[in-house]
């Protein structure tokens, strides 16, 4: 299973909350029907656009939960998974909303 597979959590857990990730992605066509996002001129999401899902997406979690999520990003990124992503979107994200 590759990093960015749909199975694999790290990759839902910073989507777009990583602007390399993010720019990966949109290079790569349109998002799925289920999540329409507004488009940019080639009509693909932009990368704001994405960002904002991922925060409005990750607000409906509690703070217990939160907090889960910010140690299992750190165990995965000790474990060699996505370092530099998990980083950033922890330093851009997670971190600011864990207790």
């Amino acid at each position: 299973m590759g990093t960015d597979s749909n199975a694999n959590p790290v990759f839902h857990l910073t989507h777009g909350l990583v602007p390399s990730k993010t720019q990966r992605l949109r290079q790569s066509g349109s998002p799925p029907a289920q999540f329409p996002l507004p488009m940019d001129d080639d009509g693909r999401a932009t990368a704001l656009h994405r960002h904002q899902r991922a925060v409005r997406r990750f607000s409906l979690f509690e703070q217990q939960e939160r907090d889960a999520i910010v140690d299992y990003l750190r165990f995965m990124a000790s474990d060699g998974c996505d370092g530099d992503d998990i980083g950033a979107a922890l330093a851009g994200y997670w971190l600011k909303t864990a207790s």
